[in-house]
């Protein structure tokens, strides 16, 4: 879906999270979130960069509208 919408995934080495399946993609990220290294590294990182982190916020919310307004608009 990201490619077919014009967004490319970064690095390379991420592609291989192409193949895995939603529902574990789900599962895992899940999992990552209530770890302990994303509350102390994920937080620590928010703060360091929350210019990126606006932006990964709009990118996201952009192909989520062009995504819904396509399959139900």
């Amino acid at each position: 879906m990201l490619r077919k919408n014009g967004f490319f995934v970064e690095p390379v080495a991420l592609k291989v999270m192409l193949t895995i399946p939603d529902f574990i993609l789900v599962l895992l990220a899940q999992r990552f979130m209530g770890s302990k290294l994303m509350d102390i590294g994920g937080a620590r990182h928010a703060n360091n960069a929350r210019e990126e982190m606006t932006k990964l916020n709009e990118e996201l919310f952009a192909l989520a509208r062009k995504v819904f307004s396509h399959k139900y608009g």
